[in-house]
């Protein structure tokens, strides 16, 4: 069960649609284990677009006061 788990988390991680926290949650294990699965799987998250990093970066920002 805990490997489905793992296998379908990691799969929503390389997709883009949730971040490595969010998919350890999901798979119920500790961030550390996630990110050995994923090393160990040679699982590489989607690359972000131009737009989603400016939008990181207004947050990051947004975060440090820096506007």
């Amino acid at each position: 069960m805990e490997e489905y788990s793992l296998k379908k988390s990691a799969d929503s991680y390389r997709k883009g649609n949730v971040n490595i926290e969010e998919a350890a949650v999901r798979a119920k294990v500790s961030i550390w284990k996630m990110m050995d699965y994923i090393k160990e799987n040679n699982i590489t998250p989607r690359p972000e677009t131009p737009d989603e990093m400016e939008d990181g970066l207004k947050r990051t920002a947004e975060i440090f006061g820096d506007k």
